[in-house]
């Protein structure tokens, strides 16, 4: 069967992007197995390169955006590089805005709101921490009572809703939090080792 030119370069990118994933896997598994900031670097600057290429829109783009800022926010928790933090915000956000997919937006806010949880920890910043409640709160309430991931969606709101606690004194904040940590507690199945109590 004969292939026409277009049908191979559609070949050669599958294949391309393919590699490309797998090597950004491979990255970001070889730093979860040794902590290397090499290999959190250079998961970067792969991830960084790739979305130079991809034009705006497309859904690839998206999730590379998403990795990215993952990846920094990890830097940021080895180097305590601020610079980090805010291009991982910025670039979580633009994944986010950016995605049309209702499960992989909730997956982005669910990232953004660590990211500002993240900085909030290191600035204080009121509207971070405001923003990252408001933005997991809605992750959870988009997370059907099923899936694997609600249970710590829920517990990390209510770990925010503590931290907000602790800087303001507001026992609805207390109050939240303690409500959202017994929930996440109920739902986690008895066998899973993240169980708490």
């Amino acid at each position: 069967m004969e292939h026409t030119e277009d049908t191979d370069d559609r070949g050669d990118v599958s294949v391309l992007r393919s590699l490309l994933s797998e090597m950004d896997d491979t990255l970001e598994e070889e730093f979860e197995r040794t902590g290397s900031l090499d290999s959190l670097n250079k998961q970067i600057e792969l991830g960084k390169a790739v979305v130079a290429l991809l034009p705006p829109g497309l859904p690839d783009r998206a999730k590379w955006l998403n990795n990215i800022g993952r990846a920094l926010g990890r830097r940021f928790d080895l180097t305590g590089s601020v610079i980090d933090l805010d291009e991982a915000i910025e670039l979580v956000g633009a994944a986010l805005d950016s995605t049309e997919d209702s499960s992989a937006r909730v997956a982005g806010m669910s990232n953004l709101a660590s990211q500002l949880r993240r900085r909030f920890e290191r600035t204080g910043s009121m509207e971070d921490i405001n923003l990252a409640i408001q933005l997991a709160q809605t992750a959870v309430d988009n997370t059907s009572d099923g899936d694997p991931d609600r249970p710590g969606r829920v517990s990390n709101l209510g770990s925010w809703f503590a931290m907000r606690y602790d800087r303001t004194g507001s026992m609805d904040d207390l109050d939240q939090s303690i409500s959202l940590v017994s929930t996440a507690i109920e739902a986690t199945p008895q066998d899973d080792h993240s169980r708490l109590g």
